[in-house]
């Protein structure tokens, strides 16, 4: 036993670890960093905001741009910005809390209104959780979608730099001047853009042309066989430019070449005409569309709606896309053959019937 005075030997490993004195160098290194955090935060991000409808059906007569400081403001602040804008527009007279809605940005959906019931979606987005931008992981390119009964509205980033103006008050917003005529002409387009939208055209042509694009059950094998792709129904914002062009009295064909061949880049111009003259006699189907609005307003936004739809020119699906789809309902249907025999289960599908 170790006398009472006598003092216990610290092995290396036992000691406490000592705080190094700090050098030249991590002190440069820390003041790099709080530089690096303080112009995250200050960076300002600017969406632009396309399609602004509101619940009364009519469209903002020009788009906007959003600034929002990053380090201060979230995907909620925007949504307020927007509203604010619809009232002064008198496209609603909703606040943000009226209705339920949602917001897709980057591929991830919020919802709002949730919070307080059970069972519904958890990824909320309100005053409590703003959806801080500096979370977001902001780029430029990025697209979102807010919907909901009051509005709806399309928007991209399109900018992500530069700091807050001294005496500037963020959120704010200004109206996007375009640069195009109220005419009907090609002006709202750019030549590579002409390229692209032709280009896309023709890859539509030769998917719907494929014999072994797409793929369905056979009545007689039951076998999932390939066979020619069907065109998906015709859309409201599809109808939403033929009435614009229709209501501000022009004809079709010169309609298709200035606007809609670029705009509708997977609709044959044949499907596109009968679409025209069905909705042509039929005069209670567009009667709304551009309420209120003179025939040169009609046609900017017609060129503002057009030039939002090919800012992402769709292609058709690649052959690996396709077969992917094929194996998936080949699996389905066989899955749904295994049920159907099996002894404990009560499943009933009338194709198997």
């Amino acid at each position: 036993d170790a006398d009472a005075g006598t003092k216990r030997k610290v092995t290396p490993e036992q000691e406490p670890m000592k705080k190094r004195p700090k050098v030249a160098d991590d002190v440069e290194n820390d003041v790099e960093e709080d530089a690096g955090n303080s112009n995250e935060s200050h960076r300002v991000c600017k969406f632009l905001v396309q399609n602004l409808e509101g619940r009364r059906g009519g469209h903002a007569n020009s788009d906007f741009s959003v600034s929002l400081v990053v380090g201060k403001h979230g995907l909620f602040d925007l949504v307020l910005k927007v509203f604010e804008i619809l009232r002064k527009a008198r496209l609603t007279d909703d606040a943000h809390y009226s209705h339920l809605w949602s917001i897709v940005f980057d591929g991830t959906k919020y919802h709002n209104g949730w919070r307080e019931c059970p069972g519904g979606p958890k990824s909320h987005i309100d005053e409590k959780d703003v959806r801080p931008l500096k979370n977001l992981q902001i780029q430029v390119g990025q697209k979102g979608r807010f919907q909901g009964e009051s509005g709806t509205f399309d928007f991209v980033v399109k900018e992500v730099d530069g700091v807050p103006e001294q005496d500037g008050e963020y959120p704010k917003y200004s109206a996007v001047q375009t640069s195009f005529s109220s005419a009907l002409s090609d002006d709202w387009i750019s030549e590579p853009q002409k390229r692209a939208c032709l280009q896309a055209r023709d890859d539509w042509h030769d998917y719907y042309n494929n014999s072994s694009a797409s793929s369905k059950r056979d009545r007689r094998t039951r076998q999932i066989v390939p066979c020619k792709p069907l065109a998906s129904q015709w859309n409201t914002d599809e109808l939403e430019l033929l009435g614009l062009l229709m209501n501000a009295g022009y004809k079709f064909a010169k309609s298709w070449k200035m606007i809609l061949q670029y705009a509708l880049v997977d609709r044959p111009q044949s499907a596109a005409s009968g679409q025209w003259y069905k909705l042509q006699k039929e005069g209670y189907r567009r009667e709304y569309i551009g309420r209120g609005k003179s025939a040169a307003e009609m046609m900017l936004l017609v060129k503002r709606l057009a030039k939002a739809r090919i800012e992402t020119v769709p292609a058709p699906p690649s052959q690996a896309e396709i077969l992917e789809e094929r194996e998936r309902m080949a699996s389905r249907l066989q899955k749904l053959r295994m049920e159907s025999l099996s002894d404990d289960s009560d499943y009933d599908d009338p194709i198997w019937g």
